[in-house]
């Protein structure tokens, strides 16, 4: 019978081979423990930063809720002040702000300066808290956890762009900063065809065919602006000449047949002068005086008109001038909900209208609704431009 060597001495018996494979088995199962550790660990951190990124989504989606019915908030609170508002509107000249021919206050716009001079804030003590702007309340008005801000604008102290004349056309786009002669005949004559209901194309307009023929065609309107931001689409008009020079623009690559800007054409902004809104008549006491100067008011009587606002009745010199008028009823509102602090921001804009001929606290009518407007409007600046409306008047 085969003795069995003691249990002390059986790896010696087994070998050295024997130890070398226990040994590394033993770093194996170390190797695979630390990995299944590390797996682990991979995973739980994803699902911490998956639950995370799903909070913040869950609270700048809240967020961005709560701002649009803000927004909105702000777009009734808007139709309150213009249905109880005064049909005699006027832009004080101190201030800068439209208000009723009774005294109240309707609409202060963004200054130059975010701190508000000592006469304003006097008077917005007695203002509507609702149309107060970002001059007096740069925080706006609290509505809940957010706030609103409220921006008015008088459709009648501007230009009805589907009742333009070429004239009056003209003229607007040369006080604008339109300089080149071409330029302003090419996008006169591309307004009238978008306009009207014809084919017919004129010396230096453009129809379907032409708008047809860019990259990225499409067919002329051939009816009324149902936005002025439709006016993009119209031959030759760049987003610098609609917008106006100073601020972030989109790109913009001219077409071939429309004259190339050059570096120190500076433009004002259409889209600060025009509206499709109102009805009809241009209000002598909120509109600027480049407007006053394209309905072909001349330098020194719309030099008058301004410096003897308000009016109530209309003076001696603007009865010679057709569709001058001292009564607004037609507003263009953007309501901007936010929080504060954060970067979630909704903005809803109507074009809201006084109903009810004769009667000053009749109904209002909703006549344009827009549930996403990109940006808020800003106030142009006039400074270099209204010093040389006399030149302009005289080319």
């Amino acid at each position: 019978m085969r003795r069995v060597p003691p249990m002390d001495r059986l790896p010696k018996a087994l070998g050295a081979g024997w130890a070398r494979r226990a040994g590394g088995e033993r770093g194996i199962a170390l190797l695979m423990v630390l990995f299944v550790i590390t797996m682990l660990s991979i995973i739980a951190s994803e699902y911490i930063e998956s639950r995370r990124i799903d909070s913040l989504a869950t609270r700048n989606f809240m967020d961005e809720t709560q701002a649009y019915y803000a927004a909105r908030a702000g777009l009734n609170l808007a139709a309150t002040e213009i249905l109880r508002l005064p049909r005699c509107v006027y832009r004080d000249p101190d201030l800068n702000i439209l208000q009723g021919c009774s005294g109240s206050l309707v609409y202060t716009p963004e200054g130059e300066s975010s701190e508000p001079d000592k006469k304003a804030e006097e008077t917005s003590a007695s203002a509507p808290l609702s149309l107060l702007g970002r001059l007096q309340l740069p925080q706006g008005v609290a509505i809940g956890r957010g706030a609103v801000r409220v921006i008015l604008e008088d459709d009648e102290s501007k230009l009805n762009l589907n009742s333009l004349s070429s004239y009056q056309l003209e003229r607007l786009l040369r006080f604008t900063g339109v300089v080149d002669d071409q330029l302003r005949s090419i996008i006169v004559d591309s307004i009238l065809d978008w306009r009207d209901h014809g084919n017919a194309r004129r010396l230096n307009g453009a129809e379907s065919d032409y708008y047809k023929s860019l990259p990225q065609p499409y067919e002329a309107k051939n009816g009324n602006f149902d936005s002025v931001e439709e006016l993009l689409l119209v031959r030759c008009v760049s987003p610098a000449l609609f917008h106006g020079t100073g601020g972030q623009l989109p790109p913009y690559e001219p077409p071939p047949d429309c004259p190339a800007p050059s570096d120190s054409d500076e433009y004002l902004g259409l889209v600060h002068f025009l509206t499709v809104g109102g009805r009809g008549p241009v209000n002598l006491n909120t509109a600027p005086l480049l407007v006053l100067q394209a309905l072909g008011v001349s330098q020194t009587v719309a030099d008058h008109i301004v410096a003897g606002r308000p009016h109530r009745l209309l003076p001696r010199q603007a009865r010679r001038y057709r569709g001058l008028t001292t009564t607004s009823t037609s507003f263009y509102v953007v309501a901007e909900g936010f929080f504060p602090g954060s970067p979630n921001v909704r903005r809803v804009a109507a074009r809201i209208e006084q109903g009810g001929a004769g009667s000053r606290s009749g109904p209002i009518v909703v006549s344009a609704w827009d549930d996403n407007v990109l940006r808020a409007p800003q106030p142009p600046s006039f400074a270099g431009f209204t010093d040389g409306l006399a030149e302009r008047e005289e080319e």
